[in-house]
């Protein structure tokens, strides 16, 4: 594995870098202001994946001040749990109403009402 994978818990489900998210932020191609809000939810000893996965995701964005909130439970499982349902759904209310509501356009932008959006929830 890469200096950037290493230490690896369990090679045999997969390791995830330490330091890296997405090449277009990774390499400066776009500016860490531009990423969207973020949430990561995962199991703390999550079975089918790097159990870390998600935190090195976070810290990463953390890093940059990217808005963000990582949502951990106590559990093996590889997917959602309720006890990260309402936390989920907060991060997203509270992030979506924030947002400038706009629709990309070939490089434009097509305002909307934010109100109107947040309404429907």
């Amino acid at each position: 594995h890469p200096p950037e994978f290493l230490p690896c818990l369990n090679p045999a489900i997969g390791c995830c870098p330490h330091n890296w998210t997405e090449p277009i932020y990774d390499s400066g191609n776009r500016s860490w202001s531009m990423h969207p809000p973020t949430v990561l939810i995962q199991s703390n000893k999550d079975w089918y994946a790097d159990r870390h996965a998600a935190l090195f995701y976070y810290n990463v964005l953390k890093k940059h001040d990217v808005p963000t909130q990582h949502i951990s439970a106590h559990s093996h499982e590889h997917n959602l749990l309720p006890s990260q349902v309402k936390p989920t759904l907060e991060f997203f209310v509270e992030h979506m109403s924030r947002q400038a509501c706009s629709i990309p356009v070939n490089k434009t932008k097509l305002p909307c009402d934010c109100r109107e959006t947040r309404r429907g929830l």
